[in-house]
């Protein structure tokens, strides 16, 4: 049960990132892109 809490906030955070015009990556942002947020603890939401 707690696995699916996990998988449902981790999602809402990949659409929120999007809806920000961001998309998650994982490590770090790739220049010329900005970090904006978070996906998870391990990915940032990066502008393009």
């Amino acid at each position: 049960m707690a696995y699916r809490a996990c998988l449902s906030i981790a999602a809402g955070s990949t659409l929120r990132c999007r809806r920000r015009g961001g998309i998650c990556r994982f490590g770090n942002c790739l220049f010329p892109e900005r970090h904006i947020g978070r996906c998870s603890s391990f990915q940032p939401c990066c502008s393009r």
